[in-house]
């Protein structure tokens, strides 16, 4: 016991860890309040571009970091991205550490190639195991690919608690009411294990992600040398298996304010001296307004960054291309198109297809591009439902003249579409005996249209050939 003449908060040092304690005059009793978080960045793959190694910032855990209440917890990340050997940084933070709970992030399901398919779970959960064989920490999953397929990834990683969708303020909720000693099952995004079988929460978590997201147990200069850049978010919009067409009013899940994006730039600019960038974003040009906003805002705090994002072929014109250029955009990276007119009405598939872009508008996108001197990096997709050996080699002839010589523009070919259980194209896959059943689908399994599954990969192989600088995936 402490006997004092205040109240408040201090921090001691007890058996070599800090702890936060509350000073009562009153009662001349001291109050142990800290509770240890270690929140474990899993993710260990590399995006492509091109040929170059592209290594993602763990954005959304550094978001759950800055949620958690300082003044009542403590909180350490570990990030595993440049970990030489992980399960013993692993070993080696939970002993070190000691915590009370486990907040583990998967950040993809896989490498997302047809060629070299990998699995990222296996390492996800050897890092569960080892953490339950130093720790009685309560572990938790969340992320990107875990929001994908929550109740599969939950069975096979076998956390204690699962968190769906952008889980920042749920996480630190489920902080807070374990230290207070009150239940959590109630919380949104929340599924975990009762008697034999999962409770799944029937709304996910979701997050303004207002605050500024926490970088320090993170290695920046690593990560500046490692990629397009530290990633800022701009606009999210819904997990394609979640939601399957939400209106208008619901196109984005997270919408951030022009002005507070501008801030974090500043932010991490002047506390990190970050100038790279990578905005986050499936499609930075819509709305194109919004955009616009954006680009002239940095142009007219001349913030002096350099920037990457999707774009895609809905909306832009010359002016939204040139101020591209004009507030730093170094590149954009464009989805390919497809060949409309090759599916049947009613076929499996033909609502995926139609709402996909047309390659004559991709085109006309590389050629504003080109006109404006601003990078490209094409991902164009083979094997698509309607695909024939013709349609791959009128993408292909367009590749060439998108990327012919004297372009700043780099061409990725992505074979196959990643099959998910509870898919249209999840019931062809079983009917053409791709598949036996939808449990194979945690692991990486492609489609590929039957008309060119046997000849696909020559096809594109030949096309390297003559242009050695393209990828395939």
């Amino acid at each position: 016991m402490l006997a004092g003449t205040c109240r408040g908060n201090i921090s001691i040092v007890f058996d070599e860890m800090w702890y936060i304690c509350h000073i009562d005059s009153n009662s001349l009793e001291c109050t142990v309040l800290i509770m240890r978080i270690l929140l474990i960045a899993t993710n260990r793959h590399n995006r492509w571009m091109t040929k170059d190694e592209v290594r993602p910032l763990p954005i959304g855990l550094a978001y759950v970091a800055a949620y958690i209440n300082a003044d009542r917890h403590s909180v350490r990340i570990l990030d595993l991205m440049f970990s030489d050997d992980p399960l013993s940084d692993t070993e080696r933070a939970v002993k070190e550490y000691r915590p009370d709970i486990v907040g583990t992030s998967l950040r993809n399901l896989d490498n997302g190639s047809f060629t070299h398919p990998e699995s990222a779970l296996a390492t996800t959960k050897n890092v569960i195991q080892t953490i339950r064989q130093h720790s009685n920490a309560l572990v938790t999953c969340g992320g990107p690919a875990f929001s994908i397929l929550p109740e599969n990834c939950f069975n096979y990683l076998e956390p204690d608690v699962g968190l769906v969708g952008d889980s920042a303020e749920c996480f630190a909720d489920l902080a807070d009411l374990m230290e207070d000693g009150k239940s959590w099952s109630g919380l949104p995004g929340i599924i975990y294990r009762d008697g034999g079988g999962l409770k799944v929460a029937e709304q996910k978590a979701s997050s303004t992600l207002s605050k500024p997201p926490k970088f320090d147990d993170l290695d920046l200069e690593l990560y500046k040398a490692a990629g397009f850049g530290v990633g800022i978010i701009t606009k999210l919009g819904w997990y394609s298996s979640t939601v399957s067409s939400p209106t208008p009013d619901e196109e984005w899940r997270i919408v951030r304010p022009v002005q507070e994006v501008i801030d974090e730039i500043s932010r991490l600019n002047n506390a990190y001296g970050l100038r790279e960038f990578f905005f986050i974003d499936q499609e930075f040009n819509r709305p194109i307004d919004y955009a616009k906003q954006l680009c002239s805002a940095i142009c007219d705090m001349r913030l002096d960054i350099t920037w990457n994002t999707n774009i895609s072929p809905s909306s832009y014109d010359d002016e939204l291309i040139s101020l591209l250029n004009l507030a730093g955009c170094q590149m954009v990276l464009i989805r390919g198109g497809a060949i409309k007119g090759n599916v049947m009405p009613g076929d499996t598939g033909e609502e995926q297809m139609r709402l996909g872009a047309d390659l004559a508008d991709v085109q006309k996108l590389c050629e504003m591009c080109h006109k404006h001197d601003l990078p490209y990096s094409i991902t164009q997709g083979f094997g698509e439902i309607g695909e024939t050996d013709q349609t791959v080699r009128d993408k292909l002839a367009f590749l060439s003249t998108a990327a012919s010589s004297g372009r700043s523009s780099n061409v990725t070919l992505r074979i196959g579409t990643r099959l998910y259980p509870g898919t249209e194209l999840a019931s062809r896959a079983i009917n053409e005996g791709i598949i036996n059943c939808e449990s194979e689908l945690l692991m990486p399994v492609y489609y590929v249209s039957q008309p060119v599954r046997s000849t696909l990969i020559g096809i594109l192989q030949e096309a390297i050939v003559e242009h050695p600088a393209w990828t395939i995936l």
